[in-house]
Parts: structure tokens; sequence; C-alpha cells
């Protein structure tokens, strides 16, 4: 038994270890490919996107993070923007954009909405607007696009996560009321007219413990304040129920919306 708890307990300071080294950089989840597993959505949101910038003359991709989905489009309108709040990944999104003609705007980042109020664009300007899990004013988004301009976005919703969230907090988590339906009412409101919309709660699979930090590394909204020291007996925890399962298991929610300006 103690041999045992010896290479445990090596296992898991080389995971920890190996997730708080990783580098992290825009929006790039590489070091943890294969060990955060998200169950397939029904649509595909890169086909989505490219079906409508198929045609377009300018388009804008919102909370671009460091253009990694931006920079991977096969086909792109001749006049591309790209906003990023997160300031590190603004450098990171020039970097891969700016080459490809694709003009990378800094918004500061807030805290209280409504957000993204305020882009640095002319009313009526962009064709396609997209935004891949950013925060957005529907008025806004409504000003930035020509009359029958397009809106594609896929979003997380509110029960993303609650597993995993309360298994670090330890209590019950209030959720919060952003789903399809609050989407799609948002915007019809602001006078747009929704074309395809849909709904998925599936899970996040988590092989390891190093996954499961290099996870809340990046997304450090999810568990506010997270760290390997305040949070060392759950993560103690948890290494053993994955041990013991072969996995840790959470839900992942998320929704796609497209609708036009009226």
């Amino acid at each position: 038994m103690s041999e045992y708890k010896r290479v445990d307990d090596e296992a898991y300071d080389r995971l920890i270890n190996e997730a708080l080294e990783a580098p992290f950089e825009g929006w790039d989840f590489s070091f943890v490919r294969g060990r955060v597993v998200e169950s397939q959505l029904r649509w595909d949101y890169r086909s989505i996107v490219q079906d409508y910038l198929d045609g377009a003359e300018s388009a804008l991709d919102m909370g671009t993070g460091g253009g990694e989905f931006l920079a991977t489009l096969p086909r792109l309108p001749a006049q591309v923007y790209a906003t990023e709040q997160y300031e590190p990944n603004v450098a990171v999104a020039r970097a891969r954009l700016e080459p490809l003609g694709i003009q990378v705007l800094y918004l500061e980042e807030e805290t209280d909405p409504p957000f993204s109020r305020n882009v640095p664009l002319e009313t009526g300007s962009i064709d396609v607007v997209l935004n891949r899990h950013e925060s957005y004013t529907p008025a806004e988004v409504v000003r930035i696009l020509r009359p029958g301009g397009a809106f594609v976005t896929q979003q997380v919703g509110s029960v993303d996560e609650v597993t995993l969230r309360q298994f670090f907090e330890q209590r019950s988590v209030r959720l919060g009321n952003w789903n399809l339906e609050s989407a799609v009412l948002e915007l019809e409101r602001a006078g747009m007219t929704v074309e395809y919309a849909d709904e998925h709660i599936g899970t996040t699979r988590f092989s390891d413990i190093g996954a499961v930090v290099f996870f809340l590394r990046a997304i450090p909204w999810l568990v506010e304040g997270f760290s390997v020291e305040k949070y060392g007996g759950q993560l103690r925890r948890l290494h053993a129920r994955i041990l013991a399962r072969g996995y840790f298991e959470s839900e992942m929610h998320r929704f796609v919306v497209v609708a036009r300006r009226n």
C-alpha cells in the first residue's frame, strides 16, 4: 500500500507540474488534446461559418482569441476584422492574422453587461459577424451589420461544467439563464430574424488531473480564485476518483444561432 501511495503521489505531482508549466496563449488547447474530450455537437460551426462567408465582401470575428479558428478558414472575404478583449491575446492574434490581411482590434475588457457594446466599426459596414464563445450586445451586432447581413454565433450555455464547478466549490452552483431560448429572444427583439438555431447538452470528459488543472488555468472564470494551493484537497480527491473510474465527467452546454438583420 505504501508503495502504491508513493507512485500515486509521484504521478499526481508530475501531472500537476506539467499542467502548471505548460504554456497557454491565445485559445490553444493542444496540450490537453485527447485528454479533455467534449461530446460531438449536432452541427458543424466551421461549415456553417464558411457557407455564410462565401459570397460576403466583409466579415468580423468577435473574440478571436489568438486567431486560431479564423486563420484556418480556407476562404475569407476581401475585408476581415477581428476583435479581442483579453489583452495578452491581442499580440498573438495580430502575429497570426495580420499577415493574412486581417485587422485585429482591441476592445477594453468589460466586467459588467452589456458586453462588447462599442465595436470600432462603421454602422452597416459588415456582411457577416462571427462569434464563437464571446459575449455580445445584440443592438451593437445589428448596428454593425448591413441590412440583410448575417450573425453566426456559437455560445456556451449556463449549464456548462456545473458538476466540475460544484466539485471544487463544494456547494450548489447557481445557474444563469443563458440558453438558446433567451439568446433567440434577445436577437429577435433587437430586430433580427433567426434562420437556424440548435442546442446541445453533452459531456466533457477529463482523463487525468493535469488536464483538469490546465483547463481551469485556461478558463479561470469557471472556478473563482482557482489555484493548486487553494484547492489542493479537492484536486487530490479528484485525482483518486479519476484513477478509480478512468475519467471525470461534467456537462458541456452549447447552442448555435444564425440570424439576419432585417
